[in-house]
């Protein structure tokens, strides 16, 4: 995985490249939790990265396609208005579904509600 930072250290975007794809993506939710859009692509594997970045807030390309992943990247490298309105939805998108008390609260509700169907705590 590599970010891409300007002139300004600062971070801009995410450019994902997991060989094996991924089972959720905990640094592409992260950076997408920061605004920052992201560029990843397919995988024989494991495909959850595709769960999180859609082309709102980013791009998935295909699998071993270099220069379709390079052309992404140059993109957002040239393209600042694009990259601010990919990582406000990125943004978006996260903090409705992969923020971590918006997790935990549907855990917990599940967790309840799977105690109440098999009877409530016992003491």
């Amino acid at each position: 995985m590599r970010f891409w930072i300007n002139s300004t250290t600062r971070l801009t975007f995410l450019a994902h490249a997991r060989l094996d794809g991924e089972t959720f993506g905990c640094v592409i939710a992260e950076a997408m939790i920061h605004g920052k859009p992201v560029v990843t692509h397919r995988s024989s594997i494991r495909n959850a990265q595709l769960e999180l970045v859609d082309e709102s807030c980013g791009f998935a390309v295909d699998q071993n396609d270099f220069k379709q992943y390079a052309a992404k990247l140059k993109v957002l490298m040239e393209n600042r208005d694009l990259r601010e309105k990919m990582g406000a939805a990125a943004r978006k998108k996260a903090m409705e579904n992969y923020e971590a008390g918006l997790i935990a609260r549907k855990l917990e509700a599940m967790y309840l509600e799977e105690l109440e169907r098999k009877g409530g705590l016992k003491n």
